[in-house]
């Protein structure tokens, strides 16, 4: 009852099936610190900023810019890997909130799931689909998650909202 509306970007209740496990050689072969390069290199100008928030910025005697992950590789990989064993539709089915579906081209979505999650939420606005590829719309398709997420906002906030 706190929750006046929810949005949902390219994420999903069901990742069943989906672990790390492919990727831990390459998690494993990461350098312990980064220099700026490395992190450049590593993740690039679009997802680069979104995961600089995973690390801890450290500046060596030198000057040298360093990043250094934030916690332990295991810990990130269980984390990660319990959502490829565990479904969370219960609590998806229990949002009784106006939700806007935000669903990315070559996402991390699978299949028809956030389709589902609109046919079993009565309250979803419907699933809006990004026009270019990647799970970090915001950073990718700026200008249509702020279209979309900004009519979201005014219809939650209307004094007379249609539908809510």
């Amino acid at each position: 009852e706190l929750v006046r509306g929810v949005v949902v970007e390219d994420m999903s209740p069901d990742f069943r099936g989906l672990t790390t496990i492919l990727y831990d050689a390459y998690f494993d072969s990461w350098p312990v610190t980064f220099t700026e390069p490395d992190f450049a290199r590593l993740f690039g100008d679009i997802a680069g900023p979104y995961f600089r928030h995973s690390f801890d910025k450290h500046t060596d005697p030198d000057g040298t810019t360093r990043w250094t992950l934030h916690g332990y590789m295991e810990t990130f990989k269980d984390i990660a890997n319990y959502w490829g064993y565990h479904a969370a539709w219960d609590e998806w089915d229990a949002v009784r909130c106006p939700v806007l579906l935000l669903k990315a081209r070559d996402g991390v979505t699978q299949g028809r799931t956030m389709e589902t999650m609109a046919e079993r939420n009565p309250q979803a606005f419907g699933v809006y689909y990004a026009r270019h590829p990647g799970h970090v719309i915001h950073d990718v398709d700026t200008e249509f998650y702020q279209r979309h997420v900004g009519d979201f906002l005014n219809r939650l906030t209307a004094k007379n909202p249609q539908g809510i």
